[in-house]
């Protein structure tokens, strides 16, 4: 599903954000990666959405190679990946059900599908009575879980998760993650998370890769112990 061959990114400053970077993620795995900050993690989501170009190396996304992807078709190769962040990133003037509907809305997905679709990705995630709540009225657990609908809406085949228990406390983080799993679990969906919380990582007993100064140091398969060189 995601695979990358000899990837560089280097920055005119000199920065080498990524080293020769190769990986491998099976359709449908769940896969930690975890690294201190400026380890490269940020660098590799924006590779995968096609935001930077790598300096060299292939990037290969359910067989393609996105380097080949023309401007005009960025648009529809992002409909695959679907994406949660940190900070949520939540419209506050929207209500719950537009700010996941804005999903659909702007790749000109019909409002009778949208109608559909909508109510369906926000039962998933238990968010049906709040749908009419704006985002200052719901907890960052709530928010979070609004955003999880929206990045799911489309059906994406991949899921980028950037720190995504980093704003709320233990108990809400523990629920993201077991919403993650069982997305994982029951759709099938690839799913990518960055998190610098090694006791959940633990926790879940999933694959988890350690980068360092742009570099993997460790690919731990499930349930090794994670050991950092």
């Amino acid at each position: 599903m995601i695979h990358l061959e000899n990837v560089s990114k280097s920055y005119e400053e000199g920065i080498h954000a990524i080293r020769n970077m190769s990986i491998h993620i099976e359709k449908g795995e769940f896969v930690f990666l975890i690294g201190h900050s400026g380890s490269g993690k940020s660098t590799l989501f924006k590779l995968l959405l096609k935001e930077i170009e790598p300096t060299s190396g292939e990037i290969y996304v359910d067989g393609q190679n996105i380097k080949k992807i023309s401007k005009r078709k960025i648009p529809q190769y992002r409909r695959k990946i679907g994406a949660i962040f940190q900070d949520f990133r939540l419209l506050d003037d929207y209500n719950v059900y537009d700010n996941v509907a804005l999903a659909q809305r702007v790749i000109g997905i019909r409002t009778k599908e949208i109608r559909n679709s909508v109510p369906v990705a926000l039962a998933r995630l238990g968010l049906s009575e709040r749908q009419r709540s704006y985002p200052n009225q719901l907890s960052g657990g709530e928010q979070q879980r609004v955003a999880i609908a929206r990045a799911m809406v489309n059906n994406p085949e991949i899921l980028l998760a950037d720190e995504p228990t980093g704003n709320i406390d233990k108990e809400n983080a523990k629920g993201i993650m077991q919403l993650l799993e069982r997305i994982n679990r029951e759709i099938g969906t690839t799913i990518l998370v960055v998190t610098h919380d090694r006791d959940l990582v633990e926790k879940m007993g999933k694959r988890v890769i350690i980068m360092k100064d742009g570099e993997i140091i460790s690919d731990r398969k499930k349930e090794e112990p994670i050991s950092e060189t």
